[in-house]
C-alpha cells in the first residue's frame, strides 16, 4: 500500500502533487505494485504453459517453473524500484530544511489561529456589553434587532463622519502649501 501525503503538502508544492498524482494514477496500483508491469503478461503466459507441459514433460515443465519464477522476481524488482524512486523524489523535495521551515510555518499558523479566536472571543465580549447578540447577527427580533440597528447606523455615521474629517484635514493642508 501507498504511503499517504498530507493535502496541505501536496497543496504547498505543486511539483510534487503532479508528480505524486502521476505515480499513484499512471504508473503504480494502490498496493504499489506497477500498472504497466512488462513480465505481467508474460508470467501469465508462462504460468499457463508450464501448467500444460508439466502434464506433458516433468523435468523440463520445472525448468519452465524456475522462468517464470525468474520472471516473477524481476517483477517484484521493478516494483521495488519504483516505490524506492518514489521515496528518492519525496526525499528530494522536501530537505531537512524545507521540513523544517514547512514545521515553523505550521506552527506560526496555529499561533495566529490562536490569537484571531482570542481577538473574536474579545471583541464578542464588547459587543455583548452593547447588548448585541454577536452569535445572533442581524436576525434579531424585537428590542435586541433594534439596538442592533442603531449600532450599526452609529458605527455607519462614525466612519462617515472620520472620511469626512479626513477629506477636511487634506483640504487644510493643501491650502497651507498654497
Amino acid at each position: 500500500m501507498l504511503p499517504p501525503v498530507e493535502q496541505a503538502v501536496l497543496d504547498n508544492n505543486p511539483d510534487f502533487a503532479i508528480l505524486y498524482s502521476k505515480l499513484t494514477t499512471s504508473i503504480l496500483n494502490s498496493d504499489g505494485s506497477t500498472k504497466t508491469d512488462p513480465a505481467a503478461k508474460e508470467r501469465r503466459l508462462v504460468s499457463e504453459l508450464l501448467r500444460s507441459l508439466e502434464a506433458k514433460h516433468g523435468p523440463i515443465a520445472r525448468s519452465l517453473e524456475f522462468r517464470a519464477t525468474e520472471a516473477s522476481l524481476t517483477a517484484q524488482r521493478q516494483e521495488a524500484e519504483a516505490e524506492t524512486a518514489l521515496w528518492l523524489a519525496r526525499r528530494d523535495t522536501y530537505t531537512p530544511e524545507a521540513a523544517r521551515a514547512l514545521a515553523n510555518y505550521a506552527s506560526h499558523l496555529r499561533d495566529a489561529k490562536a490569537r484571531l479566536n482570542e481577538a473574536i472571543h474579545t471583541l464578542k465580549g464588547e459587543l455583548e456589553a452593547y447588548g448585541v447578540d454577536p452569535d445572533q447577527g442581524a436576525t434579531g427580533e424585537g428590542a435586541q434587532g433594534g439596538k442592533e440597528k442603531v449600532m450599526r447606523e452609529m458605527a455607519r455615521v462614525y466612519r462617515d463622519m472620520n472620511r469626512q474629517l479626513e477629506e477636511v484635514k487634506g483640504d487644510l493642508d493643501r491650502l497651507k502649501r498654497a
